[in-house]
């Protein structure tokens, strides 16, 4: 039996949090790679190529979650936490 669960807004919640929350978040990955201490070619080479299943799963997550509050949640813990790696790895 299928049960209706926050309507059209938790739809469109968990819609935005796949694209533009997923996007966020790999970017900020892909950010953060980039100074890794490889090639400059292989920095945004493997990170980029990465970064498409990474947006698939987050986006296929986003929809899985029990609650968009819970997906935009860990979207915001991963976007600060792939920040911090890269302010740590400037540093």
């Amino acid at each position: 039996m299928v049960t209706r669960r926050g309507g059209w807004r938790g739809t469109l919640a968990r819609a935005l949090a796949a694209t533009l929350g997923a996007y966020a978040l790999v970017s900020a990955a892909v950010a953060a790679a980039a100074l890794l201490p490889w090639a400059p070619a292989d920095a945004i080479l493997y990170p980029a190529l990465l970064a498409i299943p990474a947006h698939v799963a987050l986006a296929i997550g986003c929809f899985a979650a029990a609650s968009p509050r819970r997906v935009w949640v860990a979207i915001a813990a991963g976007c600060l936490g792939a920040l911090g790696l890269r302010w740590g790895l400037a540093a």
